[in-house]
């Protein structure tokens, strides 16, 4: 199982096609930051004689090369915990749009599952894409009192041997009913590029770059799950592209 651009577009109402969210993308320190993190930065790029100037440009940021030389291989004194330290709860936390992600695993898993409350009426205003997203299931819930500690031990351990038979595969719903709950009418920007739901692409976000994998989780379309092909590195060939050398490429 895993989040999906179909989960995304039903529980934020972003859209799968169209101009990307952005933000501040100023690079400004990002050396001494990078020094304080990881103890080293690749070598300053050579200034372009002042003729070429026009003609070249220079490239900025750590070259993949840089980073495949110097992190390609794991240092000698690293043990098995290098990365299981990560999804620890001492481990510092967890980024990314929680919302997405909560309102995900409470759709389909039995585990740390709050109750709702019923909600109010939705006022739209007259305009449909004031309408709510699948969030506002969830929009008021019965907090739970336990103690953390001890409901973080049992989730784990729920978790660790939970089954397919409990998991809820398609919570949004079947055929003609998919997307549209008897309690309240659904943002159009949900189910506006449904037919993109089972593209196959990288998502890339800054520094970041996941492959979107749907036919790995056919199940959750209420598809067929066949064997999924043999796992295949990608990551030189797409890093390998830019607007340098391959002026052609334009997406």
């Amino acid at each position: 199982m895993t989040v999906t651009l179909q989960d995304i577009a039903m529980i934020a109402g972003l859209p799968v096609e169209g101009n990307p969210l952005c933000m501040n993308t100023d690079s400004d320190g990002w050396r001494e930051q990078m020094h304080a993190l990881i103890g080293m930065v690749p070598p300053k790029p050579r200034e372009p004689e002042a003729e070429d100037k026009k003609k070249e440009r220079v490239a900025t940021g750590a070259p993949f090369t840089w980073i495949a030389w110097n992190f390609g291989t794991f240092p000698e004194e690293v043990n098995e915990d290098e990365l299981d330290d990560a999804c620890c709860r001492p481990s510092g936390g967890i980024g990314g749009c929680m919302l997405a992600l909560s309102i995900w695993s409470w759709e389909r898993l039995p585990v740390g599952r709050p109750k709702t409350v019923k909600y109010e009426d939705w006022d739209d205003k007259d305009d449909p894409l004031r309408l709510p997203t699948w969030a506002y299931k969830w929009d008021v819930l019965n907090e739970t009192t336990d103690d953390s500690s001890v409901m973080y031990k049992l989730y784990k351990s729920e978790l660790d041997t939970i089954t397919a038979e409990p998991v809820e595969w398609e919570p949004y719903g079947r055929g003609d009913s998919f997307g549209n709950p008897l309690e309240f009418r659904l943002n159009p920007m949900c189910t506006r590029d449904r037919d993109l739901w089972h593209m196959r692409c990288p998502l890339i976000c800054k520094w970041a770059v996941e492959l979107h994998l749907p036919h790995r989780v056919y199940r959750q379309f209420g598809l067929f799950q066949p064997h999924p092909p043999e796992w295949e590195d990608k990551d030189k060939l797409l890093h390998a592209l830019d607007r340098r050398r391959q002026r052609k490429v334009k997406d």
